[in-house]
């Protein structure tokens, strides 16, 4: 480690800190503090169950977010106020979730409410 910059060492640390406290988050979750098995092959099958009811429920969680985002934008809730209600730190988080269906973006385009908009700006000059 003496050949390492300050900054190598603190990323090798961090990295382990992140590693640790993933492990602990773990034990806590999913009752990992203990194996349901003395066998490693047993252990192993059951930490895989685990895993994969791990990343379903967040694969369904984000399904569901998105989905709701994209509801609401396009029943005419504003960005911003979508961003407030989800908690996001920036508003392209916010436009990262809210996808607009095909049928909504052609719907809005034909009705042209924001060339109508423009247009009536520049009739009130």
């Amino acid at each position: 480690m003496e050949d390492k910059s300050a900054e190598d060492i603190w990323r090798f640390y961090n990295a382990r800190c992140n590693s640790e406290n993933s492990i602990k988050e773990a034990k806590q979750s999913f009752h990992l503090d203990r194996m349901p098995s003395s066998g490693f092959l047993a252990n192993e099958a059951y930490l895989g169950l685990v895993q994969l009811a791990y990343n379903l429920i967040i694969y369904a969680l984000s399904a569901m977010i998105v989905s709701f985002a994209s509801h609401a934008v396009m029943n005419g809730m504003d960005l911003y106020t979508l961003q407030k209600i989800l908690d996001h730190s920036s508003i392209e988080m916010t436009e990262r979730y809210s996808h607009l269906s095909k049928s909504h973006l052609k719907k809005s385009a034909k009705q042209g409410s924001i060339w109508k908009n423009i247009t009536t700006l520049g009739e009130n000059c």
